[in-house]
């Protein structure tokens, strides 16, 4: 089975010749629920205009793609957009000594932006709404942008958040530590898309997504937790009886899959902010059987 998707922080990552992150534990989760555990998963980053050629023909089975991805790179007619795997941020990182506690605190302040950026998008959609002014330091390079902020050239770096808590962990030439500021910018989700040929497969997809945002359910005297907490059958979509227990014994659920790569288990250390269940202050909200 083969997974696309661009590349991000702890999301989907090359790392001494293996791509890995959330994205691909969602991956191999759909692998495994379909193809047992002989089930063998494939990765394409879709950067080039010819990687997202072989996207639209259908050369993935399952992409994890934004809003934006979709519209700009014409996927749209190919693909059947399915549920929410991650939301992902545009925040602003600054140093841990820094006087800037809120976004409001970076007005008059010299923030380094890629240009023409999503991020950079949502900065001046922010300081538009709020009449703020910055000053702009803007780069077209990712490492230059890393490395203006490492000797301090600016007082605020905006960016995707795991790719800003990517450079929190790593620190710089000198070594100094720095924060992600709690507000954000923008919030948009990654979900899980596939060809819109087998609506079928669509389905075990996204089933098998929301059997594992289900799974962080827990357990009471009035519903179901764990690997009951969502119980669909899979026998009409030919799964097997199993299909959810050997995903979920795997994979943890949800919340595991998010320590492991981006929480408190990973290099990242970044809290769950929006990407948390409701009842924890997030936009999360698993299905259940009422």
């Amino acid at each position: 089975m083969t997974c696309a998707a661009v590349a991000r922080a702890g999301l989907a990552r090359l790392v001494k010749g293996e791509w890995r992150g959330l994205l691909m534990d969602y991956c191999r989760a759909i692998a495994l629920a379909t193809l047992g555990q002989e089930g063998k998963v494939d990765f394409l980053e879709l950067e080039t205009p010819k990687q997202y050629d072989q996207a639209r023909a259908g050369e993935a089975e399952v992409l994890f793609v934004t809003g934006t991805e979709l519209v700009e790179h014409d996927l749209a007619g190919a693909l059947l957009p399915g549920p929410v795997v991650f939301r992902q941020t545009h925040a602003a990182l600054v140093e841990e000594d820094s006087p800037i506690r809120r976004l409001d605190d970076i007005a008059e302040k010299t923030v380094c932006l890629l240009q023409g950026s999503g991020a950079t998008k949502s900065l001046e959609d922010w300081v538009t709404r709020n009449k703020l002014n910055v000053l702009r330091e803007p780069f077209e390079e990712p490492v230059e942008l890393l490395d203006a902020f490492n000797v301090r050239r600016c007082s605020v770096a905006v960016g995707e958040e795991t790719e800003l808590a990517e450079i929190k962990a790593r620190k710089g030439v000198q070594r100094f530590s720095s924060r992600i500021l709690s507000d954000k910018l923008a919030v948009f989700p990654i979900f899980a898309a596939t060809p819109a040929r087998d609506p079928k497969w669509s389905a075990i997809v996204a089933y098998t997504i929301m059997a594992l945002e289900a799974a962080e359910r827990p357990q009471t005297d009035w519903a179901n937790g764990g690997a009951q907490a969502f119980p669909v059958a899979g026998a009409a979509l030919g799964l097997d009886a199993e299909w959810r227990k050997r995903v979920i014994e795997a994979f943890g659920g949800r919340g595991a899959i998010y320590d492991r790569n981006l929480g408190a288990r990973s290099p990242f250390q970044l809290p769950r902010g929006v990407d948390a269940l409701w009842t924890s202050g997030g936009l999360g909200a698993p299905p259940f059987v009422e």
